[in-house]
């Protein structure tokens, strides 16, 4: 489907992010707590998820973890990690509104599908995912812009199917790679056409979705998480790096390398990983984190830390899901974390 080019002012992104968060502490409130499931399975944990990936099939996940520690492990992620706010309503004048999990910012400013990925990669989580009807009513009712906008749904060219809404949809969310069936929708009839092999990107207007050539620039929504003083984000980051880089590339991006102080924390970093191993920020001078700070929480596998040849001064979350100590200029992913900003050493 051909997509006419958007009309209308540019609006710059940091003049918008500054209106939002001017107002955002005065429109919604939000909180995290231990919250009691309708499905009966008592008490579980409270968080948000947002998420960042490096390409589409590359995903980098964050978690946000608050304190006093779980009162038992979460169970499966997306049910469990969630934000709660209060009224969502849109904000008179500004270009971002709340949502439970998000802030949605509308972006006027025309990019390809995958020059708006990077840009909401860098400024804010990703390209916005579609929940639900209630965020699609959310965009189309607050949204200050009402043509055609890049969010984040994509295909695969090498996977597309033209069965959509069962497990072998190949449209996927670029913040969490899950299917769009494992998810809300909404195409416009007739869509997705996937045309001429090329239109492997979502776009929507007026609520409805249709598909569209990666490259042609449109605007935009991103969507940020909701990051609460006294909270950590944790983010796995999929890029193999020495323990030194990634120490360099979360102060960089996030504010440092994971640091995992007791159990909940370590819960939320096992609930956003996989089975790699990923350097945490726990290294051996004598053991402190990436700080400097030290703490009694550890999660040792049986016989570690071994420190083999003397030279495995770096910490890693192991592929069973505990710590080992491994060579620090070997490369590994890794896990970074925002909030609870400290001096560094």
């Amino acid at each position: 489907m051909l997509i006419p080019q958007p009309s209308g002012r540019d609006g710059g992104p940091t003049s918008q992010r500054k209106r939002c968060r001017a107002t955002s502490h005065k429109s919604a409130r939000a909180f995290f707590n231990l919250q009691s499931r309708k499905d009966n399975l008592g008490p579980t944990w409270a968080g948000s998820l947002s998420q960042e990936r490096q390409t589409p099939s590359q995903p980098i996940l964050t978690a946000e973890v608050s304190r006093p520690p779980l009162l038992r492990a979460p169970t499966p992620l997306h049910t469990t990690l969630f934000l709660q706010t209060g009224p969502h309503r849109g904000l008179t004048g500004a270009s971002c509104f709340h949502t439970p999990f998000y802030t949605f910012h509308f972006i006027s400013q025309s990019k390809s599908w995958f020059e708006a990925q990077q840009f909401c990669r860098e400024h804010y989580s990703d390209l916005a995912t579609v929940r639900d009807q209630d965020d699609l009513l959310r965009l189309r009712r607050h949204g200050p812009f009402t043509g055609y906008a890049w969010i984040g749904l994509f295909d695969d060219p090498a996977a597309w199917t033209d069965v959509v809404g069962n497990e072998s949809n190949s449209w996927r969310w670029s913040a969490t790679g899950n299917t769009s069936s494992s998810r809300y929708q909404n195409w416009s009839p007739g869509e997705p056409t996937f045309s001429g092999a090329v239109e492997a990107c979502l776009y929507f207007q007026s609520g409805q979705w249709l598909d569209g050539n990666c490259a042609v620039p449109l605007y935009f929504v991103c969507f940020s998480g909701f990051p609460r003083p006294g909270f950590k984000n944790f983010t796995f980051v999929a890029i193999a790096k020495t323990w030194a880089e990634s120490r360099s590339y979360c102060r960089q991006h996030h504010t440092d390398l994971a640091m995992i102080q007791d159990q909940s924390e370590n819960s939320a970093v096992l609930a956003i990983s996989s089975t790699y191993q990923v350097w945490v920020g726990l290294y051996r001078e004598p053991w402190r984190w990436s700080d400097g700070s030290t703490s009694s929480f550890t999660n040792w596998m049986n016989v570690q830390p071994g420190n083999s040849r003397g030279i495995e001064h770096c910490v890693l979350k192991n592929i069973y899901h505990q710590w080992n100590d491994g060579v620090c200029s070997q490369t590994y992913p890794f896990f970074c974390q925002r909030g609870e900003t400290r001096t560094y050493n």
